[in-house]
């Protein structure tokens, strides 16, 4: 990119992102997560934290260490790396530039612990950004996926689709699930927590399942606002949206044949006739502004810190 280089590092059960993507090396950090390994890993950088062994890097979390010196930039996704091995790596490599990008809440302690290890922390939440004076840049789309996807011919099973972890929604789920079955709306809500007999779902199966829906529903944690990856899903593979977000109708993608808020005020024909509506193609230009080349371009092109 523009004589950049960068690598970008994800958690290594993050199914989300694919192992390749464009022409950027992605890592993902292997930390073991046995005890013994666990405990002979901090009690190494511990002992050794006030000099540079940069081959700790590569043993605990698969990072080739020269692979760090030829970046110029090294992104980290959705809090990859823990905040020790931040502090390390930032250590063996003070003119390196490091980015944390945060894709879910956090409170102003995270945020500050990450920002004093002399990483530079971003944030999808523009109301996150301006709260705790972090850097912005909005979400985006892992658009190899969107090719493969819309080639196939699905058929539609149900009106509404969720699938996702409780994270202290349940309860707001369940009466949007009993609001939709009180219209006769069909649905499809699948709630991800072990405790409930539900275990992890690949990102795969999430996109096949959505395909087979009119619409994806969105529920964000309380105090959330920014992008979220249905919203995404929704924009790219053209399905409709409905959320119980208010500040969706601010994005540039937002359309009101496309996008429901819900209100459970509003008489039920509103979100009929909505599902009922066909859905409003969206300018190009904005979907690439929501791709990822363009989100690591704006890593690349704002240098704020």
């Amino acid at each position: 990119m523009n004589g950049i280089s960068v690598i970008l590092l994800c958690n290594k059960d993050d199914n989300f992102l694919p192992k390749v993507v464009c022409d950027w090396l992605i890592f993902k950090p292997m930390l073991r997560s046995s005890l013994m390994i666990y405990k002979l890993y901090y009690t190494i950088l511990y002992y050794t934290r006030f000099v540079k062994i940069k081959c700790f890097i590569n043993f605990f979390y698969n990072i080739p260490y020269k692979a760090i010196e030829q970046a110029d930039l090294i992104i980290c996704h959705e809090w990859a790396m823990d905040l020790f091995m931040c502090v390390y790596i930032k250590r063996c490599y003070p003119d390196k530039r490091f980015v944390i990008w945060s894709w879910n809440k956090k409170d102003e302690k995270t945020y500050q612990y990450y920002k004093q290890s002399g990483w530079q922390v971003w944030s999808f939440d523009e109301t996150e950004c301006k709260k705790y004076e972090l850097n912005y840049n909005k979400t985006f789309m892992v658009c190899a996926y969107v090719p493969l996807l819309m080639s196939e011919s699905t058929e539609i099973y149900y009106d509404v689709y969720f699938c996702g972890h409780d994270k202290g929604r349940l309860l707001s789920i369940l009466k949007v699930k009993e609001w939709l079955e009180n219209l006769s709306i069909s649905n499809h809500i699948c709630i991800v927590d072990e405790r409930h007999g539900k275990e992890e779902i690949s990102y795969s199966v999430i996109l096949s399942e959505l395909q087979k829906a009119n619409a994806i529903l969105d529920i964000p944690l309380k105090g959330q606002y920014g992008i979220t990856q249905r919203e995404m899903e929704a924009l790219f593979f053209k399905k409709k949206l409905i959320t119980t977000n208010p500040m969706v109708k601010k994005r540039d993608y937002y359309h009101p044949d496309n996008i429901y808020v819900i209100d459970f005020s509003e008489p039920p024909e509103k979100i009929i006739e909505f599902l009922q509506k066909p859905i409003v193609s969206i300018e190009k230009d904005i979907l690439v502004s929501y791709s990822l080349s363009a989100w690591i371009q704006r890593f690349v092109t704002n240098n704020k810190f």
